[in-house]
């Protein structure tokens, strides 16, 4: 860790401290991403909150990368 940002380093540990319920884990994300996406454009960001924003559009397009192409099928199936 030596180097890095110390905004960056307190994001990941806050992260690590936050555990979510399995049983409602995306439901609870999903309302929380909505508030953000709602707020994206905000100007008066910490710097270790700026720096979450960014982490978190990375995150999401990380995602979408690697499961749109399997939210389809998951559908269809589920429609069987």
């Amino acid at each position: 860790m030596a180097g890095q940002n110390p905004a960056i380093i307190f994001i990941q540990t806050k992260i690590k401290r936050m555990a979510n319920m399995s049983y409602c884990r995306f439901e609870n994300t999903l309302r929380d991403l909505r508030d953000c996406y709602s707020n994206m454009d905000s100007d008066d960001l910490s710097q270790s909150e700026f720096y979450a924003r960014k982490q978190m559009i990375e995150l999401c397009w990380d995602i979408y990368s690697e499961y749109c192409n399997n939210i389809d099928d998951e559908f269809e199936e589920e429609a069987e």
